[in-house]
This record gives structure tokens, C-alpha cells and sequence, in this order.
């Protein structure tokens, strides 16, 4: 499938985005490029949240910058959980 798709779509998208995706903290700001610098960019976006989370408009898509800590503590916290599985199932084995 063609990507018809181009930056103003993207850039658009990302501007409505006034949370950011993963937790919900408030954007503070947004930057976009210069129109009249002619990078062939005008449309490009970048999204920046009050967790620290980046979001940027490419030519392919959105694509995150710097992530949300939310995210990160979830993964942590479910590596956590599946440590303390993995040594309870463990102990079970030699207590049998």
C-alpha cells in the first residue's frame, strides 16, 4: 500500500496531541521548522511533554524522541514482577 501520506499529516496529528500518549502529562511546547528556511521540511513537528517524552513528525510517520519515564517505570515494574514469579516457581520446584 502507497504511503500517500506526507508531514502536514503527521505535524497535524501531533499538534492535536495536547497529552502526551503514555501518561498523560500536559505539552508544554511545540516546535516546528521555518518555512522559510526551505529545508523541504516546513511541515516537520516536534511535540515536547512535561514528563520529559518527545514526539517528532518524519516523512514516514510520528516516531518518538525521548521517552516517557512512565513507560519505562511500567517496564521496570513488570520485570520486577516476573523476577519474583520466576523465584517463587523456582522455590516451589525445590521445595517438591
Amino acid at each position: 500500500m502507497p504511503n500517500n501520506y506526507g508531514y502536514a499529516d503527521y505535524a497535524a496529528r501531533l499538534d492535536a496531541e495536547t497529552a502526551c500518549p503514555c501518561c498523560g502529562a500536559d505539552r508544554n511546547i511545540t516546535w516546528g521548522l521555518d518555512p522559510a528556511a526551505d529545508s523541504g521540511r516546513e511541515d516537520m513537528m516536534i511535540a515536547a511533554y512535561d514528563c520529559g517524552a518527545t514526539f517528532q513528525s518524519t516523512a514516514r510517520g510520528i516516531a518518538a524522541g525521548d521517552p516517557c519515564p512512565a513507560s519505562a517505570n511500567v517496564a521496570a515494574q513488570m520485570l520486577t514482577y516476573e523476577a519474583q514469579m520466576n523465584a517463587r516457581d523456582a522455590a516451589k520446584g525445590r521445595a517438591a
